[in-house]
């Protein structure tokens, strides 16, 4: 998605646009694009999983591995990939919206780079890991 277009997106709905990082090596991008959070993903370790790719484009991680998906024709079997780790970042950003609709799309990436699990410390080069914390 270009510059243009996500910064259009996320001023006229104040919205976040969320990419996956691909399955493979490192994600390198000409110029890392601030209106998109690009997602790798971990495995159940909260390590990078071995086949996500990553790099310095890289903003956040979600779950990738050991993910159940509904089968055609019923049942369900386990699945991985960074295309399951995005729509993990999109729940949590609407369940942080229907906390408080109001936010803006930068304040929604500020409380998700402010409260990410920091991953440096296993050297993965991704800032954090989205986490959930359900308060009653």
């Amino acid at each position: 998605m270009s510059h243009y277009a996500a910064r259009v997106f996320r001023k006229e709905t104040r919205g976040v646009v969320a990419v996956s990082a691909d399955n493979g090596e490192v994600f390198y991008l000409d110029l890392d694009n601030p209106f998109v959070i690009t997602v790798s993903a971990t495995n159940t370790e909260e390590r990078r999983a071995r086949w996500a790719t990553y790099g310095p484009a890289t903003d956040l991680t979600a779950l990738g591995e050991f993910i159940i998906v509904p089968l055609r024709g019923g049942g369900y079997a386990w699945a991985m990939g960074t295309s399951y780790s995005v729509p993990i970042v999109v729940r949590v950003a609407a369940l942080v919206l229907s906390t408080n609709p109001n936010f803006t799309a930068e304040q929604l990436k500020r409380i998700f780079f402010g409260s990410a699990n920091d991953l440096l410390v296993h050297r993965v080069g991704i800032l954090g890991m989205v986490m959930v914390c359900l308060m009653q």
